[in-house]
């Protein structure tokens, strides 16, 4: 174990690797942490397939599954924070989360199932996830600005009433970055946003999206950001 936490097999000039080695350094800066990772009432759970890991030599997959293989932390770590800032105006830490989460998910699914270290992959993907999760921020606020001038048209009682809650366009927000079982976020990243604000305020319309058939794999494949 002394060479896992060593790290000495990340470079320091790499974008990804060297974000990767801060990331796992400060989640397991002793062996203690290591053996913790997956306890559960005290009871250490190093199982054999990471034991199987350690045996092959592959020391970044064994941090990966450790971390389960979510490192989406990083993205966060490492976006500009003046993107970060404008985002928090309308999604609180958590649903920041769930979108670096989402977009990781996305582009870093290779990581359980290779079986070799690929730098150049690994740099690409990254770069591919930062590209990702700054388009969904951005087209977050387009949706922002959209919602508010939505929310000043509004005239009818039918249409003063979706806004009686101050709150709203925040909350509709963070139920897109959140997700409803996934599927608003998925129905949000390929659907224009009047059938989106359709999508949230209606119920019935919501339901009958989901009895088209839909699946997030089928909405998030056609998406224009995929």
């Amino acid at each position: 174990l002394d060479q896992l936490l060593a790290m000495n097999f990340l470079s320091d000039d790499d974008a990804f690797e060297s974000a990767a080695k801060a990331f796992f350094r400060e989640s397991f800066p002793n062996m203690d942490a290591v053996f913790n990772a997956r306890s559960y009432f005290g009871c250490n759970r190093l199982d054999s397939n990471f034991r199987d890991i350690m045996k092959e030599n592959l020391f970044f997959k064994a941090l990966c599954d450790l971390k389960e293989y979510d490192l989406s932390p990083m993205i966060l770590a490492t976006e500009p924070s003046a993107s970060l800032v404008k985002a928090s105006k309308y999604l609180n830490e958590y649903s920041l989360k769930r979108v670096a989460q989402r977009a990781w998910k996305k582009h870093f699914d290779f990581l359980k199932t290779d079986e070799s270290f690929d730098s150049t992959k690994n740099t690409r993907a990254f770069q591919e996830t930062h590209n990702y999760f700054g388009k969904v921020l951005a087209k977050l606020d387009e949706y922002s600005t959209w919602l508010d001038a939505k929310r000043e048209a509004a005239k009818s009682e039918e249409e003063l009433r979706v806004w009686q809650n101050t709150d709203k366009v925040r909350l509709m927000l963070q139920d897109v970055a959140n997700g409803y079982d996934s599927r608003s976020f998925s129905y949000f990243m390929t659907h224009d946003f009047e059938l989106m604000f359709k999508y949230q305020i209606d119920t019935s319309f919501r339901y009958e999206q989901m009895r088209l058939g839909w699946s997030q794999e089928g909405w998030e494949s056609n998406s224009s950001l995929s």
